[in-house]
């Protein structure tokens, strides 16, 4: 399980699993990926909370080995939405993910993805591919996505929100709840003083 993205991480023969927990004990398949560097039998994994490298080990019949990997990113260049800190100028943007939509902190002079003092990129996976709306205010970002609903579930799936602080990093007590009396939120944005959100009646309140 890599902790700081609450995602987990199986491993059978040549195929690498990732999974999602998106509430409660449910674990949702997320993606599938083939190594492409020719380890077979692959045994088991260990990942480093740290820097999130993937540590596997794996045999060719004769020999064991352990190789080392990093998750795949969920970046992608399909934005979802936008929210801006004047205050540090970063332009952090919702992406459609792979496993998951992500929110990616860009300097919006060059387009470039913010690193973190140990060189990786700065961006945090949602446990959701149905994120909606980002917002910016008070030195919070705000995510709201559909949650995943587990078997037998009926009607619309719940709306939730993440808080991240500006190191994109879960603030505690998140993610909540996001209702109204006009249906579901879905937008999300800031004037300032307080979040706006975008019922599914009635305009934005």
């Amino acid at each position: 399980k890599i902790q700081s993205d609450n995602s987990y991480w199986t491993t059978k023969g040549t195929k690498v699993q990732s999974w999602t927990n998106p509430f409660g004990n449910d674990i949702w398949p997320a993606a599938t990926y083939t190594n492409s560097a020719s380890m077979d039998n692959i045994k088991g994994l260990v990942i480093d909370q740290t820097t999130k490298t993937i540590y596997m080990g794996w045999n060719d019949g004769t020999d064991g080995y352990i190789s080392q990997a990093v998750p795949p990113s969920p970046i992608t260049n399909n934005p979802l939405d936008l929210a801006y800190n004047a205050s540090s100028t970063v332009l952090y943007v919702l992406v459609d993910g792979s496993g998951g939509d992500a929110v990616v902190a860009v300097n919006p002079g060059t387009g470039a993805v913010i690193t973190n003092p140990d060189g990786s990129q700065r961006f945090y996976t949602l446990n959701s591919e149905e994120a909606t709306s980002l917002a910016y205010l008070n030195g919070k970002i705000y995510a709201a996505y559909e949650e995943r609903q587990g078997e037998g579930a009926w009607g619309p799936p719940p709306v939730k929100v993440t808080v991240l602080n500006q190191s994109l990093q879960e603030e505690s007590g998140s993610p909540y709840n996001l209702s109204s009396d006009f249906g579901r939120i879905l937008g999300l944005a800031s004037n300032g003083s307080q979040l706006i959100g975008t019922p599914q009646y009635g305009g934005a309140r």
